[in-house]
């Protein structure tokens, strides 16, 4: 069963299946991604939330601010705090701190001042605090910077390091490796360590997309003076040679890629499946792709075929 797919018509919000057909009618004024079959809908300055597959209203809009669902709770904010209700909607806890995000491996990231994060769990307890680099639990490692000028490494959920602080950055796990960088003769490198802190491979490039997709992971380096895009696999071997713009990471298969000032979709072996033609690009869910084209927005399939598109708003 497919998703639902917000779309603009005259001004409103509704929402199409995948064959473009509409399946709620046009009421709300925005919406979010959905997370865990519900889609958050706002009408009237209010969220409330729908089933991301029917469009049945599960949730009336009474929230005044609310995040996607992720496993199992979402984030809501009003005048009087912020918090976390859980699939029936029903508020968890809540705490005193400004913003958070969203849940991953148990965890939530809340934080006063951007630079200071602390670790918050489902029952609404803090377990760790004083992150200066924002890093979510992911292979049960975060990313920690103390602040104290030792670089960068990961803790654990008890707050013990696995990883010492020694690298000039790095980023979060994703699909068993993390990206660190090296710094040598004023110049940084990119290399990936594996979740014990063993360093899997190292690179020539100076920067990379961090996180590995579908195996695959953008990377790019200056060609002729211009920079290329182009990606690794988990060995660190090149598996697209570099000769795009841009390159996004894979989702459902397939990648954003910028040619000619143009974006289009390379599949996992670099061909070309969806041609550079549009103004603006978002990655694949399920069978389609909310695009930019010609001063409107719509959604392609995976054959680049249109199916919806949205309608001017009203004069």
């Amino acid at each position: 069963m497919n998703r639902l797919y917000g779309l603009c018509l005259n001004g409103k919000i509704g929402f199409i299946n995948c064959n473009g057909a509409v399946v709620v009618d046009p009421i709300y004024d925005s919406y979010m991604e959905p997370g865990q079959n519900r889609i958050p809908v706002k009408r009237d300055n209010l969220w409330g939330f729908i089933d991301s597959f029917n469009g049945k209203l599960l949730c009336e809009p009474r929230f005044e601010d609310v995040r996607p669902f992720s496993e199992g709770l979402a984030r809501w904010k009003t005048t009087g705090g912020i918090g976390y209700i859980d699939l029936e909607f029903e508020i968890v806890f809540t705490h005193l701190y400004k913003n958070s995000y969203q849940f991953s491996e148990g965890l939530v990231v809340a934080y006063d001042n951007l630079g200071d994060y602390a670790y918050i769990n489902f029952r609404g307890d803090v377990i760790l605090q004083h992150n200066f680099t924002l890093g979510h639990s992911k292979n049960q490692l975060i990313c920690w910077n103390d602040g104290l000028n030792h670089g960068y490494g990961f803790k654990n959920v008890a707050g013990e390091w696995v990883v010492h602080p020694k690298y000039y950055l790095a980023s979060d796990f994703s699909e068993g490796l993390a990206a660190i960088q090296i710094r040598k003769n004023s110049k940084c490198f990119v290399g990936f360590i594996d979740k014990f802190g063993n360093q899997v491979f190292k690179t020539k490039y100076q920067s990379a997309e961090p996180l590995f997709h579908e195996g695959l992971c953008p990377v790019s380096q200056i060609v002729k003076t211009q920079t290329l895009f182009g990606f690794i696999n988990t060995k660190g071997e090149i598996q697209i040679p570099f000769k795009y713009s841009f390159a996004d990471r894979f989702s459902d298969g397939l990648a954003i890629v910028m040619i000619d000032k143009k974006y289009g979709y390379i599949d996992t072996l670099g061909e070309l499946i969806i041609p550079n033609v549009f103004d603006a690009a978002n990655s694949f869910k399920g069978p389609l792709a909310r695009i930019r084209r010609d001063n409107r927005w719509g959604y392609i399939n995976r054959s680049g075929r249109d199916v919806a598109w949205d309608s001017p708003f009203p004069p």
